[in-house]
């Protein structure tokens, strides 16, 4: 018997540490979700939002924001992002290039870490330009609201999503 215990790494004949499969889904899975999301809010935003809300997405980075959003602010919001970022259809077809690159990266043999690496952060650079541009827009709104509509938004807010409500 061998008194050798488990290797210190220094063994050149030792097979490189491998991520674990369920780890690549786990990563690949969780970035699909998000870049669905990314999607689904361009997409929307793109095509006049979902029905009944007022041109604006649900889940246009505002989050409960959105709810507490009189109708025409949730509009005056989108016509915003509009004129700031006409470019949203150029910028989904660099968020499904992202998502190649992330998927070409996961599949390598041998897998590149660094090559993942890369793509995630190209795909993360885009993912918070949209968020940075859509946190401006709102906030340029809520600046630009009078005492009493401001007061009325914080109303509808902490009464949808304040302390105790559950959301």
């Amino acid at each position: 018997m061998s008194d050798a215990g488990p290797p210190t790494g220094d063994d050149p004949a030792a097979p490189a540490p491998r991520v674990a499969s369920g780890m690549k889904w786990l990563l690949a899975a969780s970035l699909a979700v998000n870049l669905a999301v990314a999607g689904l809010v361009i997409g929307a935003a793109l095509h006049g939002g979902f029905p009944g809300r007022g041109g604006m997405p649900r889940d246009m980075h505002f989050g409960p924001f959105s709810d507490a959003l009189a109708a025409g602010d949730r509009e005056a919001l989108a016509r915003t992002l509009f004129e700031r970022a006409p470019d949203m259809r150029e910028m989904r077809r660099f968020m499904r290039q992202d998502l190649d690159l992330i998927i070409a990266a996961l599949s390598q043999e041998p897998f590149d870490p660094a090559a993942l690496d890369s793509a995630l952060t190209a795909q993360a650079r885009r993912v918070t330009d949209a968020l940075s541009l859509s946190q401006q827009a709102l906030k340029d709104l809520l600046v630009s609201m009078t005492p009493q509509e401001r007061q009325a938004f914080a109303e509808r807010l902490a009464t949808r999503w304040g302390p105790g409500q559950g959301n």
